[in-house]
């Protein structure tokens, strides 16, 4: 006991130097496991956003694709020759886009293609008030389509002349969503705010109600209540002894929700992992440089990619046309027609130098007239419509009716002419 006694101060310092040891690794313990909840949360977040950016993206789209059918069938006249028209290139796109339904619905809300009447349906009542609709279409309880309205208006006007609905398959939806890209974190699901399954990833194919998805009803009652409450989140449940998280995010359209559900094993890291802070650090600021160059990245190749679909959709409308339609720029006096030019008078219309290249084409009784219609517009800023001749590669007029459209008005400055002409071959 003496012998203690004389090195008690000794033991104590020992005592408190492990005591301090012991405090410095729970709390340094303490931190990881903090820091790794963190990163888990983190890795859910960033899953969310990527899936809910990716989706309302690809809603976008698909109204994009409508609105640009919508201008389309705006700068046809009310005829039987151009409501046949109208149709041909609806049912192309119908084939193509794998709609069940592509129509135009008259202001009496009959629908050219299948008659039926949508006066009642209120995603019509709301597109033809200057709206875009997407709800999902019930059967039997489910959902079993989803509906895209969007408004016609009279060309340079505001007034709602019809609606033009698509209705889609509801797995073909999820394709067109892209559900299935997301099935290496877990299993992912569109729902709506009350619970009603919208769609789903090829990994809950079984799944027709969200009853089928989890193991047990509070789990639904849970998410159900927080998506009440909050516009995103994450649940944390057990599941067979592994944790698994429930992320949910609401998107862009509707009271809809993208939800995932996430093992343990793909968001949470390792303890093990971790040898020191300045690691720690290093590998944050890693992944976050890595994830802004990737995201810098991505929204290069995103806004390449939608200028090129919108160019493949006006092509794709334009193909389909029976006029000449095209789209001239006032900054690099350069303009795009489709095939029909080409067709009708035997020659490529030229792309650049157009304003004078253009003239050469034009019957000189009729410049004067072309002229003052051109200066009109510009000045106007309104839409212009007149006849002149032009010639073929035969030397031999054309009469030719004319509609030209001016593109930014509403800015104060024209940066585009949007023009359709009408041809008749006979020979003047």
């Amino acid at each position: 006991m003496r012998r203690l006694r004389e090195h008690y101060i000794t033991i104590i310092l020992i005592v408190m130097v492990i005591a301090v040891n012991l405090g410095a690794f729970a709390s340094y313990i303490t931190n990881i496991k903090y820091n790794l909840s963190v990163q888990t949360d983190s890795h859910v977040d960033d899953i969310m956003d990527e899936a809910v950016e990716c989706i309302n993206l690809k809603l976008e789209e698909q109204i994009n694709i409508l609105d640009s059918f919508a201008l389309f069938v705006s700068t046809l006249s009310s005829s039987e020759e151009n409501s046949e028209t109208i149709k041909e290139v609806l049912k192309a796109q119908q084939e193509n886009l794998n709609y069940k339904v592509l129509e135009e619905v008259s202001s009496n809300g009959i629908g050219s293609v299948t008659g039926e009447n949508y006066s009642e349906k209120k995603y019509y009542q709301k597109a033809m008030s200057g709206e875009e609709v997407l709800v999902e279409k019930t059967e039997n309880d489910r959902v079993a389509s989803v509906i895209f309205a969007v408004p016609v208006y009279e060309i340079d006007t505001d007034n709602v002349k019809s609606v033009l609905v698509a209705e889609m398959d509801v797995a073909v939806f999820s394709e067109t969503i892209e559900l299935s890209s997301f099935n290496q974190n877990g299993k992912v699901f569109v729902i709506k705010k009350d619970g009603t399954l919208i769609s789903k990833s090829k990994g809950l194919s079984e799944a027709n109600t969200i009853n089928d998805i989890f193991p047990e009803k509070k789990y639904e009652d849970l998410l159900i209540s927080s998506m009440r409450s909050r516009n995103s989140g994450i649940i944390t449940y057990e599941n067979d002894d592994t944790t698994r998280y429930i992320g949910y995010s609401k998107l862009s359209f509707n009271k809809w929700y993208v939800v995932c559900i996430i093992s343990s094993s793909a968001v949470e890291a390792s303890a093990d992992d971790v040898e020191t802070d300045t690691v720690i650090l290093g590998i944050e600021i890693g992944i976050i440089f890595i994830v802004l160059v990737v995201y810098l990245i991505y929204n290069i190749v995103s806004i390449n990619n939608k200028g090129r679909m919108n160019l493949e959709r006006y092509y794709i409308a334009s193909k389909y046309s029976d006029n000449i339609l095209f789209d001239y720029s006032m900054a690099k006096d350069t303009m795009y027609s489709n095939e029909r030019w080409e067709e009708i008078f035997g020659y490529t219309l030229p792309r650049a130098n157009v304003k004078e290249e253009v003239k050469k084409h034009i019957l000189s009784e009729d410049m004067e007239i072309y002229e003052e219609n051109i200066q009109r517009l510009v000045k106007d800023k309104e839409k212009q419509e007149f006849q002149i001749r032009v010639m073929d590669k035969d030397e031999k007029s054309i009469l030719c009716k004319v509609k030209l459209f001016p593109i930014g008005a509403k800015k104060g400055r024209i940066t585009k002419i949007i023009g359709c002409i009408e041809c008749r071959k006979e020979e003047l």
